[in-house]
């Protein structure tokens, strides 16, 4: 900062000159337009945020076939059983990864799903041939 009387270079914190002994005036701070401030801190805002790379949205080999092995299992008898099996131990497997779309929840609900009805199956195909019920009859 220079004195203003004989342009002296005067330290920040003097009040007086140390060469011609002038006050020296404290300089006014420039006013602010309110929206400048606003302007100044949205931009410290911005950049101080923390940066997060984008999410894969596409799905993952692993949540394309459980959701596949898991529409199969209703469907298939024996093999859709063992399918929904598959699909459901790949499912706990992605889940304990930290790994819980949509896609991996539809394909445990379709297994569980096939796993029921299969089950349900065989209880009856069991209650049949211990009962011996034949669901044919002869007329001789």
């Amino acid at each position: 900062m220079k004195c203003k009387k004989c342009g002296a270079e005067v330290a920040l914190n003097d009040r007086y000159c140390s060469f011609c002994g002038y006050k020296i005036e404290e300089p006014e701070a420039p006013r602010k337009d309110y929206r400048d401030s606003y302007h100044e801190n949205a931009r410290y805002d911005y950049e101080k945020r923390p940066y997060y790379p984008p999410q894969s949205t596409s799905p993952s080999s692993a949540e394309v076939l459980i959701l596949i092995f898991g529409i199969l299992s209703p469907f298939l008898g024996v093999i859709g059983f063992v399918l929904g099996i598959i699909s459901l131990v790949f499912a706990n497997k992605e889940l304990n990864n930290g790994n819980n779309s949509k896609l991996i929840t539809a394909g445990r609900i379709f297994a569980i799903i096939g796993i029921v009805l299969f089950s349900i199956f065989l209880a009856l195909l069991l209650v049949l041939i211990v009962f011996d019920i034949t669901l044919v009859h002869y007329y001789y």
